[in-house]
């Protein structure tokens, strides 16, 4: 239910207007989320087909994965913030 205060006067629910820069920075990064999570996924494929320098590739996987965690935390932290406003 939702309730009485976060109506307005024609009973839908508030929803944030996103203005401009919000939208920019919210999409550069759900697009690098998304690009490191399937080069990620790219590399695995090929770690497991056999490829030459086994090791640096999965160096730049792990730090692949890391960036795909840090971009997920970031579209949550981005969208909590704009629910508060």
């Amino acid at each position: 239910m939702i309730s009485e205060s976060s109506k307005f006067g024609n009973g839908r629910p508030r929803q944030p207007k996103a203005q401009p820069s919000f939208k920019m920075v919210f999409l550069s990064v759900l697009g690098l989320t998304f690009l490191c999570l399937l080069i990620s996924v790219y590399v695995s494929i090929h770690i497991d087909s056999g490829a030459k320098n086994v090791d640096a590739m999965k160096s730049l996987n792990e730090k692949l994965l890391s960036v795909f965690t840090l971009g997920c935390g970031a579209i949550i932290g981005l969208l909590g913030g704009k629910t508060l406003n």
